[in-house]
């Protein structure tokens, strides 16, 4: 309920444009690996294996450390959820120039046609 709750938050300050990014140069590999460690033991009730595929060449990239460990715990936790027990879960990342691509990918429901048209709404 809480995180609920700073997520509105944040999204307040945002439109008001109050919202601060504290950019600072973050490690590839430790961003994963924090944001995996936060869901460890979610992920091993549900029997799950997690699997991380970041190369150790990936530059480290500038960002607020907080936001994006909290985005890579977001997709982790919904992979978790919507995985059934027992699945597989892999986070991969890679270098795209000015860009990194994280990506959670799980052996999940996954999302329909529909509802990923919805996926940037506001809600």
């Amino acid at each position: 309920m809480i995180e609920l709750v700073e997520d509105m938050l944040d999204i307040s300050r945002m439109e008001s444009k109050r919202f601060i990014v504290e950019k600072k140069n973050i490690s590839t590999q430790e961003i994963v690996n924090d944001a995996t460690e936060s869901v460890k033991t979610l992920s091993d009730l549900k029997g799950h294996t997690i699997s991380l595929k970041i190369p150790e060449e990936l530059p480290k990239i500038v960002g607020d450390r907080k936001r994006v460990k909290d985005l890579l715990t977001n997709l982790l936790t919904n992979a978790i959820k919507y995985t059934p027990n027992g699945g597989k879960i892999t986070v991969s990342a890679k270098d795209e120039g000015e860009n990194m691509h994280f990506i959670v990918a799980d052996t999940g429901i996954g999302i329909s046609k529909k509802e990923k048209t919805k996926i940037f709404e506001k809600f």
